[in-house]
């Protein structure tokens, strides 16, 4: 069969370079054929058969037109190519550059990886050509393990995901001694993919050299790459190094304080760091740190009106984890503070358990006084609630109020015989057990024994009988 000109070669790798990468593949590569060299000493000329549909594949690709492109390439050009031949192996990438355009990313890896070993060993297409075709097939592979089901199994995922990582060694043992740094970046991404294939036993070896790749990627970069960096963080998390991961977020945010994401995952590293120490004076050094993390991402982060979404670390969950570590490191007086804001702000709401953490605060910072202001608070925004009323009692008992006292314990009993609306205690026997303490403080007898009756009938009263007979006696000894 005898062979074109030259021109008629160019004409159809001008037409390949035309087809240009898809967006389908956001970083799939324009594919070129090796020019420099001597024609004879590299490319073998197109046969007439297979040159002469040029011009009609010129105009479907001016019309953009893929699917037509498509159709003559398989149905008159590649059963016209010779097997094995420069022909056959140029129209398979044009076949797979096609395929790429109309959004069939995955059918074009049959004809791409055809190509490549069609012209294996031949030189027909410059070492950039084989490595853009290798970045190509890798992310192919990649984007097929990324769309497997679950129920493919981890032999079928391993298998999928070696492709791409095979294509990629390829193409960066290609890339010449400059390589972008993004090629490492995509390699780290693959390594990570096989070391977390199972995520109840992390692969060791592949996270390493991910953590390897993610390096490279970070040193060839004149500035930081952010996603470099955020994929360390996660190896190192996936090796368990969490310092590591707190040095790495730690940069992340003086580079952009105001991601509220990196401040909660900061925290988180902190919180957990706090949990993993094995020592008094390390659980304080990192609780230290996450209270300050805290207090950095309020400060730095902008406020906005709905605080649970605003990312500040103000949420009520935030608040009473700031009041959790402020207590454990006895900052007592620190933690009533912040639960006062909140709770005036509306970052906490009203609620009788926030009320009473409040109340802790100024008992364990030894004011007692602020204590019984803040449940006075409480009970006069939820009067109904007899439960803070049996906790202000207790208040007023310790700080020699009897009368106080038994008002409150009264009026607690009254809201559970409202017969329209009847309030429960918590533990009747216990809540029985303190209006008859307090009215035998208040000196009211006849209530006290009253009391005592009640609370002996409750459920679970039994294991106060101790606690009732050494009051009744009291009360015995008094009443004569």
């Amino acid at each position: 069969m005898p062979n074109t000109t030259p021109g008629h070669r160019a004409a159809a790798l001008a037409l390949l370079a035309a087809l240009g990468a898809p967006a389908a593949i956001p970083s799939a590569p324009v594919i070129h054929a090796r020019q420099e060299a001597p024609e004879s000493a590299r490319h073998p000329s197109l046969a007439d058969d297979v040159a002469g549909h040029i011009p009609a594949l010129s105009k479907l690709l001016d019309a953009s037109n893929f699917q037509g492109l498509l159709d003559l390439i398989d149905q008159s050009i590649l059963p016209a190519a010779k097997p094995g031949s420069f022909d056959q192996a140029l129209f398979l990438q044009i076949r797979g550059q096609a395929l790429l355009n109309l959004g069939r990313p995955l059918e074009a890896i049959a004809p791409l990886e055809e190509s490549l070993g069609i012209a294996a060993g031949k030189n027909w297409f410059d070492a950039s050509v084989l490595a853009q075709v290798r970045q190509t097939l890798s992310q192919l592979h990649y984007q097929k393990y990324s769309e497997l089901p679950a129920s493919a199994g981890a032999t079928r995922r391993r298998a999928v995901l070696d492709d791409a990582q095979r294509h990629a060694k390829q193409w960066l043992a290609l890339a010449g001694p400059r390589p972008n740094p993004d090629i490492f970046y995509y390699a780290a991404t693959l390594d990570y993919a096989a070391g977390t294939l199972d995520p109840e036993k992390p692969g060791r070896p592949a996270l390493e050299a991910s953590l390897a790749a993610a390096g490279e990627s970070l040193a060839r970069r004149p500035a930081l790459h952010e996603a470099s960096l955020l994929l360390a963080a996660a190896i190192h998390q996936q090796l368990g190094d969490s310092r590591a991961v707190a040095e790495h977020l730690e940069v992340l945010l003086a580079r952009d304080p105001r991601n509220p994401v990196y401040w909660r995952q900061l925290f988180a590293i902190y919180i957990g760091l706090a949990t993993e120490a094995r020592t008094p004076s390390q659980v304080r050094l990192w609780q230290a740190r996450a209270l300050l993390t805290q207090r950095r991402a309020r400060e730095l982060l902008p406020a906005s009106a709905t605080p649970a979404q605003d990312g500040r670390l103000d949420t009520p969950q935030d608040y009473l984890n700031t009041t959790a570590l402020l207590f454990s490191l006895g900052q007592h007086d620190e933690a009533a503070l912040t639960l006062e804001d909140a709770l005036a702000t509306g970052r906490l709401p009203p609620t009788r358990q926030h009320w009473e953490l409040l109340a802790s605060a100024w008992q364990r910072h030894r004011e007692p006084s602020r204590a019984m202001a803040a449940l006075e608070r409480a009970v006069a925004q939820t009067p109904d609630d007899p439960e803070l009323r049996l906790h202000l009692a207790r208040l007023l008992l310790h700080g020699e109020n009897p009368k106080a006292a038994f008002a409150q314990t009264s009026a607690a009993v009254a809201l559970t015989q409202n017969r329209e609306k009847p309030a429960k205690f918590a533990s009747p026997a216990e809540a029985w057990f303190l209006h008859a303490y307090a009215a035998y403080e208040h000196h009211d007898f006849s209530a006290a024994t009253a009391a005592l009756d009640t609370a002996a009938a409750q459920p679970g009263a039994s294991r106060l009988d101790a606690s009732i007979r050494q009051l009744r006696q009291a009360v015995a000894a008094v009443a004569k």
